[in-house]
């Protein structure tokens, strides 16, 4: 794979990253922090689903784990899965 691939791999449609935000933990403080980033949106609670390209939850049973990276790009989240 080339590097710019790797890059790309989690962009979405418009060519912009999505991220989620579950209240709770510092949302705020990271949500704040990812909207004065460039080409990073944040999607729609009714859209809180797998699409996006990084989600922040308080805690790791909001992390459905089993769907990360099932849209054909990568997707981050703030927790490791069976780490409690």
């Amino acid at each position: 794979m080339s590097k710019d691939n790797r890059i790309t791999a989690g962009l979405l449609e418009d060519g912009c990253y999505k991220f989620s935000i579950v209240k709770g933990n510092n949302s705020e403080l990271v949500r704040r922090v990812l909207e004065t980033r460039e080409c990073w949106s944040e999607m729609p609670d009714k859209y809180n689903t797998t699409l996006f390209s990084f989600k922040w939850c308080p805690i790791s049973r909001y992390c459905h784990f089993e769907y990360l990276s099932s849209h054909g790009h990568k997707n981050m989240v703030n927790h490791y899965e069976r780490h409690d």
